[in-house]
């Protein structure tokens, strides 16, 4: 009898051995949920435990062009926050009242930043602050004024030219005439 314990056997110590190797992967691995990410195209700013703006980011069309601010601003406290961005240029800064217990979006205060320092696609240094808490400086993303940011350009900009789709198997040029 103990002879055909022994097959059996072993092959139990293999699926123990086989399931023990596999799940342990992930113990080197730690999981990728677990690591605090913006989920989007803008940036996370606490300010405080109680101010954080999230998603911010800046729409334009060129450098040296006006830019409008995008995000959402958040207001733990019981009391209004006055919040401040300026960029590194020494420009005036932009400034908003969050109520208290309440998040304004910022887009919906048409907030622009005069001068974009840098074109979209690159990242912009902005200094965010309010008297609580002081000034905390951030590299924001410069974003085309394209699909779903096509309508945050400031006003008297046109939008960068976009390039149009050719259909699969047609030509594209129609010189030479082959």
């Amino acid at each position: 009898m103990t002879d055909s314990r022994r097959p059996s056997l072993a092959l139990s110590l293999v699926a123990v051995a086989a399931a023990a190797s596999l799940t342990g992967c992930s113990y080197f691995s730690p999981t990728q949920t677990e690591s605090p990410y913006a989920p989007s195209d803008g940036v996370e700013v606490a300010l405080s435990n109680d101010v954080q703006v999230q998603n911010l980011l800046l729409v334009g069309s060129a450098k040296g062009e006006s830019g409008t601010l995008s995000g959402y601003a958040v207001n733990s406290t019981a009391a209004p926050v006055d919040i401040s961005f300026a960029g590194a240029d020494g420009a005036t800064p932009i400034k908003a009242t969050i109520p208290p217990g309440q998040g304004i979006n910022l887009t919906d205060k048409k907030l622009t930043v005069p001068a974009l320092s840098t074109p979209p696609g690159g990242m912009m240094q902005l200094a965010i602050s309010t008297p609580a808490s002081g000034a905390k400086t951030v590299q924001v993303p410069v974003l085309a004024a394209t699909q779903e940011y096509a309508t945050l350009l400031p006003s008297g900009q046109t939008p960068p030219p976009t390039a149009e789709a050719t259909p699969a198997g047609e030509a594209t040029s129609t010189e030479g005439g082959h």
